[in-house]
């Protein structure tokens, strides 16, 4: 790895750790940031275990609250009383269906800097629309504290969205959250936790394509990657800190003109040929 490769797997870290818990899409802004920075051939390899840095920090953040779900899954107690872990495996399993399903498609899609922008773009409009279903609800009163079996079915399809470049899977689980009428404080912890299992699963299949397949797993990549993950890791745990309380004050708001000004940006940077 030289000096070069070190500075891009650093600066690629910062910028996952950075967007990752935001409602802008951390895989959107690394494909841009890869073809800013002239990477011809990024690694999803890298980018999905960069990703699982940012969501260990999570589980250091959250660790009272993984534990207390742990404990449900191991604790004597009956099926009916587990129900917590449960609901977050039936919150995955979309996702996860979607993802070996459609595989070789998403990875197309990564390569795609227009369907970043496109996507960047729309989700600008649903964060509005989510925004604006919250607020019906704060007004009639009808808030959950808690999600059922179906509302967490829900909540994972729409986590399952996520898999498409520029969506973000934070802000697609959180919007999900509130359409079953979810706090914002318990959607938006929903939505961080349900990203566990998912990325550690997505980390899971690109690590078992590389054993598969050992001529990609180069020292190189081995070395660019754990800068990465110890840059997304730390950025990420300082970044969890701030997330919810800038959400709380200002809602959605920033993020959908942060969302319109970076697809109208891209729409320059790389113009789709008509």
């Amino acid at each position: 790895m030289d000096i070069w490769q070190f500075w891009n797997s650093l600066l690629l870290g910062v910028i996952e750790g950075i967007t990752e818990f935001f409602p802008v899409s951390s895989t959107g802004h690394l494909i841009i940031a890869e073809k800013l920075l002239g990477i011809t051939e990024p690694s999803l390899f890298f980018n999905v275990v960069i990703q699982l840095g940012a969501i260990l920090a999570v589980v250091v953040f959250f660790w009272k609250r993984i534990v207390q779900i742990l404990q449900s899954f191991v604790s004597p107690t009956p099926l009916s009383q587990k129900k917590t872990w449960i609901m977050f495996v039936v919150g995955t399993i979309p996702v996860l269906i979607i993802g070996a399903l459609f595989h070789s498609t998403i990875e197309r899609l990564q390569a795609s800097v227009h369907v970043v922008t496109l996507a960047t773009f729309l989700i600008a409009f649903i964060l509005v629309w989510a925004e604006k279903t919250y607020r019906r609800t704060l007004i009639h009163g009808v808030q959950k504290t808690t999600l059922k079996f179906w509302d967490y079915v829900v909540v994972g399809i729409f986590q399952a969205i996520s898999v498409i470049p520029g969506v973000s899977r934070s802000g697609i689980t959180i919007v999900g959250a509130l359409t079953r009428k979810l706090s914002f404080d318990d959607a938006v912890e929903t939505a961080f936790i349900l990203g566990i299992p998912a990325m550690g699963a997505a980390a899971a299949f690109e690590s078992l394509k590389l054993i598969k397949e050992p001529a990609g797993l180069t020292t190189a990549l081995v070395m660019q990657t754990a800068v990465g993950f110890i840059a997304a890791f730390i950025t990420a745990f300082f970044t969890i800190s701030a997330t919810l309380p800038l959400l709380k004050r200002y809602g959605f708001k920033p993020f959908v003109i942060y969302r319109i000004a970076l697809a109208t940006l891209l729409l320059f940077l790389f113009p789709l040929a008509l």
